[in-house]
């Protein structure tokens, strides 16, 4: 045996040495053990760049989307908060009305009583001023004349003057 042939020949050695390489650094792609890339992914720089940016484009948006729906959330409950403070507004308010009207009945029932009161008093002064009158006249009047039952006619006269007002008593002379 000679020295080639111990040494897996000329051409063994160096194709085994090309299949080490080829192994260690990948081949036509460049996809060996010391570069992560394939064919078409470029070098593991690139590789990892990408990822990397890949990562970050995937944060960002479950930092946006989780964004985006805590605004909905608060939106939501701000919306929620509104209505509530609204109805307790709308009750507060429809209590107020309901005691405002409550004050002004007893109000507009109070200035009624008051009116009629007034009302009663100046009509008794008025009255009582009409008494007064009345009964000055009556004082002042003069009596009934005298009527007697003398004297002739033909035909026969009714005395209202001798009339007591209860049907029938007047003196009928003639």
């Amino acid at each position: 045996m000679t020295m080639e042939t111990e040494m897996f020949g000329g051409w063994g050695f160096l194709i085994v040495l090309i299949l080490f390489m080829w192994i260690l650094f990948g081949g036509g792609c460049g996809g060996g053990l010391f570069n992560r890339g394939g064919c078409g992914y470029g070098t593991g720089w690139e590789v990892e760049r990408r990822e990397m940016i890949d990562s970050a484009q995937t944060q960002y948006r479950v930092i946006d989307e989780n964004r985006k729906s805590t605004e909905l959330l608060s939106g939501q409950m701000r919306a929620q908060w509104d209505a509530e403070q609204g109805e307790k507004l709308f009750d507060l308010k429809l209590n107020n009305l309901a005691l405002q009207q409550g004050y002004e009945a007893k109000l507009i029932a109070k200035d009624a009583t008051i009116e009629r009161m007034t009302l009663a008093s100046e009509m008794s002064k008025k009255f009582d001023a009409v008494m007064t009158e009345i009964a000055s006249i009556k004082c002042n009047m003069l009596g009934k004349p005298p009527v007697y039952g003398v004297g002739t006619s033909c035909n026969t006269i009714f005395s209202p003057a001798l009339n007591t007002g209860c049907g029938g008593n007047g003196v009928y002379v003639g």
